[in-house]
């Protein structure tokens, strides 16, 4: 077969495609400022609201609202075209930021969330539906690179600009300050997308059904777990039961029957966002409640994630066509390992600067292991489904990292209601973690061959501008590769 040539940039970027594509870019990287702030943000959100029970609902939400959000709103762009949940993407993300910085209370802070987690929804749809249906199939890998490059400057500055706001002017203006932002880019592509959806490629990548489903029961959980009571104990029984189905049903991308191998990728997704947002989100929290350090030193332990995970994917992607994807994730699972216990000595009394370098060897794991368990997914698709495993692993991933932070929360929550500490809360976070990953690990050498074989090196070569997005970071960075172009071309992460 010859080799696929990739357009240049010029061309990728050349008349109204490239003013689609750049006004895109501009929507991305809004969203990716507000989800890094959100997280430097909350330990005075929180000292000034309390609560510090409900901490996880504020990154849970919102991924669960996403989940909801991307099949209905994909619906909306391949019936009706892309303004319609545009507008809707700037309803709720909007008004989903003034509500979160304007909350009197936490229970506000976290409605607030849940809209910016519907807009979310929706500004992924937008993005993906646009590219399948707008963008030449030639031109679709280097359109991916663009949307995932939107993340680097967010991920470097974002968060120090968070701390910085939040421990200056207040943390409200930590999600205020980025309004116009959202507005000028939502100007720039409106004149775009007028007009009925054009004829091609379905946007659409997941049942309705089973996403809002699987959304209800997140809720319901999460319920449950906050506070152990006989009240709340149907809650996480009806969650369990409505979510176990619906979780297996996406996992097969609607249907009963779906490739073992597909099932195992979405597995791996789920556990390994998991593991990082579980710490990731609380990461600050225990830096300045339970190690005393300010805010401005705690954002850039995050910052540091995201540099950490840009080198990760830029490594990965230059081992991807040479290491079996087994060992690729292995070594991206058992960095993250390593990163989540130099965490856990922070934790346990050990220097707080620890806590930054071991943060950075995580975000270097998960940008190796997440591009890879994409490239394995897509190789248990066929060339015809791109689009539709893009989003399924996108809601995977979101699913995961709901359930990170979630959980975590609710660890947290029990501590409390049990009258310990924050710190034995967070601990048990850590320790779920630990699992987590060790577990990505475990999988990969049960489930993957061991040498190369018709994994990530494959699909690297087949699927040059299909549809697909390697996924991108969720209050932690960017990450990894396309389908079909390496993750330098991307973002240099």
């Amino acid at each position: 077969m010859a080799a696929q040539v990739i357009p240049s940039w010029g061309e990728v970027l050349a008349g109204r495609r490239g003013r689609l594509l750049l006004g895109l870019v501009g929507l991305e990287t809004v969203g990716a400022i507000e989800q890094l702030v959100a997280v430097t943000a909350m330990p005075a959100a929180a000292r000034t609201l309390g609560h510090i029970a409900l901490y996880g609902w504020v990154f849970a939400v919102p991924g669960l609202a996403t989940v909801a959000a991307i099949p209905l709103a994909a619906r909306d762009v391949d019936r009706a075209g892309a303004r319609r949940p545009l507008a809707a993407m700037l309803l709720f993300l909007g008004g989903g930021t003034i509500l979160a910085g304007a909350a009197p209370d936490i229970g506000v802070l976290i409605a607030g969330r849940f809209l910016q987690g519907l807009g979310a929804g929706a500004q992924y749809a937008v993005g993906l539906g646009l590219i399948v249906r707008r963008i030449p199939p030639a031109h679709r890998a280097r359109a991916f690179a663009l949307l995932a490059g939107a993340w680097i400057l967010p991920g470097m500055v974002g968060p120090a600009v968070g701390g910085v706001l939040a421990g200056t002017v207040g943390w409200r203006w930590a999600f205020w300050a980025f309004l116009p932002l959202l507005v000028v880019g939502t100007g720039l592509v409106w004149p775009l997308v007028g007009g009925p959806p054009e004829p091609g490629e379905e946007a659409r990548a997941v049942s309705l059904r089973w996403s809002v489903q699987v959304a209800v029961a997140g809720v319901l959980c999460l319920w449950g777990v906050t506070a152990i009571t006989p009240g709340t104990a149907p809650l996480l029984v009806g969650g369990v039961a409505l979510g176990l189905p619906a979780v297996s049903r996406l996992s097969g991308g609607g249907h009963s029957a779906a490739p073992r191998e597909l099932r195992r990728a979405l597995a791996m997704v789920v556990l390994l966002t998991l593991a990082f947002f579980a710490v990731n989100s609380f990461l600050p929290l225990l830096l300045t409640r339970v190690r005393g350090e300010g805010l401005i030193l705690a954002s850039l332990v995050i910052t540091l994630s995201t540099v950490g995970w840009g080198a990760g994917s830029w490594w990965q992607s230059r081992q991807v066509a040479s290491w079996s994807s087994r060992r690729l994730i292995a070594v991206g699972s058992l960095a993250l390992t390593a990163g989540i216990a130099g965490v856990a000595l922070t934790l346990a009394g050990g220097p707080a600067w620890v806590a930054d370098p071991a943060w950075a060897v995580a975000g270097f794991g998960i940008g190796v292991a997440y591009p890879t368990i994409y490239l394995v997914a897509t190789a248990a698709s066929l060339a015809a489904t791109a689009a539709a495993t893009a989003g399924l692993v996108m809601v995977m991933d979101t699913l995961g990292a709901s359930a990170g932070a979630g959980l975590a929360g609710s660890a947290v929550a029990v501590a409390r209601q049990a009258g310990r500490g924050i710190g034995t809360g967070l601990a048990a976070s850590v320790g779920l973690a630990l699992l987590a990953a060790l577990a990505v690990a475990g999988l990969a050498r049960w489930a993957l061959p061991a040498g190369p074989g018709r994994d990530a090196g494959a699909v690297l070569s087949e699927r040059q501008g299909a549809p697909g997005r390697a996924g991108h970071g969720r209050e932690g960075g960017p990450v990894g590769v396309d389908a079909g172009v390496s993750s330098e071309a991307h973002r240099d992460q």
